[in-house]
Order: C-alpha cells, then structure tokens, then sequence
C-alpha cells in the first residue's frame, strides 16, 4: 500500500491561455464526475468548465477562443429488473454544444498560494488541495460541494516536465463529495463519492478524432464501503491501470508491472442516438500490489458529443451501473462488495477520410 502524498498545487490549476499568444491550440478544464444514491434515487452529476483555443495551424479544433460550462446531471428511481438492463434514461446534458460555447473571457481565473478558483456564470469551482469545491448554479442545477481528497493524485503526464515542452499536464484525484444538488425544486443531499480530472493539453499532439478511434478511451470509477475504484484503459496508447483508493492509504496497478485487463461484455442499441455501446464490463488486474476483479452491469446512461473538431468528432457516454469488486491486497486487505459503480466513455463517432 502507498501512502498519501498529496502533491497537488494551487498553481496546477493556473490558466493557461497566455500560451495562446504564441500562437498554440489550448484544451483544460477543472472537472468533476460525483455520484451518489440518495433515497431511492441514482444521481451521476458531471461538471466542468473549459478553456478551448484553435488556433495553431494543423491542429484539431474548429474554434477559436471560447469557455465552456458544462453540466451533466443523470438521476433517476431504478428498482428491480429495470438495473439489470439499459433504458432509454432521461437526463440533462448542457454546455459541450457549439450553440452553449461562451467567449473566452467569460472564464476568470486566479491564483494564489492557498488556492484557485475558476468562476464561469454563476458557479464557481475552488482548488485548496487536498480540499476542493463547487458553488452555484447553470443549467438549473444548483450545486453546494466539498470535495476532500481520498488518497493522493494520480499523474497520467510527467508534473515535472514544463506543459510547453510536453504539451500536457494531466493529473486524476479520488475525494468524497458532501453537500446538496438543487434541481427541479427538489433538494439532493449529498454523501457520496467523486472523481477528479484535472487535464491540460496544448500545440497539435492532442487530437482526439484520430487518437480516440476504435476503443477510445474509457474511465471506470466506483465506490464501496469506505473506498474507491478507479480505472483507465486507453488502447491506443497501450495504457492501462487502476487504483484501490482507501482514506488513509491505496494500491494500484499500471501495465507493465502489473497484469491489466478491461474487457466490454455486453452491448446495447441505444433507441435515442441508435449507436451500438457497451453495456457490461469485466476489469482484472493483478501484480505487486495484489489482485482487483470488477464485474459491472449498466442499467442508465447519458450521453453528448464534442463537435468541436475541424474534421470529425467524438461521443462521449456515461453509464451508472451495479458491480461487484473482489480484491486481495498484498498488505493482507481482502473482500468483496457490491459498489455504485460509473463508467465513462470517449471515442470516435466519425471522422473526414481523404481515400484512406
């Protein structure tokens, strides 16, 4: 088991749009995916704002300089037989759309040496870590949230590599969510759990239509008693691996020194977008740190496009979903339970082809 060691800054979260002067494309955002089960309701919520500039020659965005808020709010009442099958679920799903894109100032940043806020609109979301939070409201949802880490980030991009040499910066953070979500007059009371990505990418390497083809990428996060589950599989770069986050401590398991393995099995039509999408998983990683077997079921699911491409775009889907988790630590920690489980998935819809 590693122990914490939080090594989050506020000045990871500074803006990066200055590196647009010099002519470079820019993608970031401060998201964040909560989910809960409060009385007999589901509620997958996903917020983030965005910085999106295009305008590198030979790079992927149709965009010039915009801001971007984003919610996406899945909730709903799933008893019985209706978890063992995807529906057609309602949800809401509002800021990604060419038609919701903001002028770039309409995103305010600052930084200091005790924290970071990003305010869009009305809401603002605050980075003091190992602490976070979001206040306000867009899209008719009102959100009141603390956010405290659960073990320590996980950096998918060398920190200590300049983002303009390596043109990404890209860090995840489990945390606990507490607080309310205000929505159709109704109060949700949160006591759930939440999973952080903090993600920077600048020049032209960044090209989701091209790097996001066939498997995409996927994102697997779950909670049981007292502890998480995170997971990526992004094939095309050969990178896999997943964490066992507890409050005090966790394990993980990255390819290659550890055994990693996501597999989708099952699929479902979907009747809205009549795209055919996964609908059951198994997750199987084993190495130093131990064992971790995951078996998930969807039962819900929503879903939005990013159109933001010169030539092409992708479909992001998120699905809540029923699991069991078996894991056998190295430490001696060993179980099996039943977790509230979130799968996230991004991959190419269409692509423009020039005879090839």
């Amino acid at each position: 088991m590693k122990p914490r060691a939080p090594l989050v800054k506020p000045s990871d979260y500074r803006d990066h749009r200055p590196l647009t002067e010099r002519g470079l494309n820019l993608w970031e955002n401060h998201g964040w995916m909560i989910w809960d089960h409060v009385g007999d309701e589901d509620v997958l919520l996903w917020l983030s704002p965005y910085r999106l500039v295009g305008r590198q020659p030979g790079g992927p965005f149709a965009v010039d300089d915009v801001a971007i808020s984003q919610t996406l709010l899945l909730r709903g009442r799933f008893d019985g037989g209706d978890r063992q099958r995807l529906s057609d679920s309602r949800f809401l799903a509002v800021g990604y759309d060419l038609g919701d894109h903001l002028p770039g100032d309409a995103l305010s940043v600052t930084v200091d040496d005790h924290q970071a806020t990003w305010a869009i609109g009305d809401r603002v979301f605050t980075a003091a870590p190992p602490r976070w939070a979001i206040q306000g409201e867009h899209a008719g949802v009102d959100v009141d949230l603390e956010l405290p880490a659960m073990g320590s980030p996980f950096w998918l991009a060398d920190p200590a590599v300049p983002v303009e040499e390596s043109e990404e910066r890209w860090f995840t953070q489990c945390a606990r969510a507490r607080g309310t979500i205000r929505h159709n007059g109704e109060t949700l009371h949160i006591d759930g759990y939440a999973s952080h990505e903090r993600h920077v990418h600048c020049g032209t390497r960044y090209d989701p239509p091209r790097l996001l083809a066939a498997s995409g990428v996927t994102w697997h996060s779950g909670s049981g008693d007292g502890m998480q589950v995170i997971a990526l599989s992004r094939p095309s770069l050969g990178l896999a691996w997943a964490r066992l986050v507890f409050d005090d401590a966790e394990a993980e398991f990255r390819a290659p020194a550890s055994n990693c393995r996501i597999e989708e099995r099952d699929a479902w039509v979907d009747p809205a977008s009549r795209i055919t999408v996964p609908s059951a998983w198994r997750a199987v990683f084993s190495g130093p740190a131990g064992s971790l077997e995951i078996e998930a079921r969807a039962f819900a699911r929503a879903y939005y496009l990013w159109p933001h491409f010169r030539h092409g775009a992708t479909v992001l889907y998120w699905w809540l979903a029923d699991a069991r988790v078996a894991f056998q630590l190295a430490d001696g920690r060993r179980g099996e339970q039943a977790f509230r489980y979130v799968v996230h998935d991004n991959r190419l819809v269409y692509r423009q082809h020039l005879d090839d």
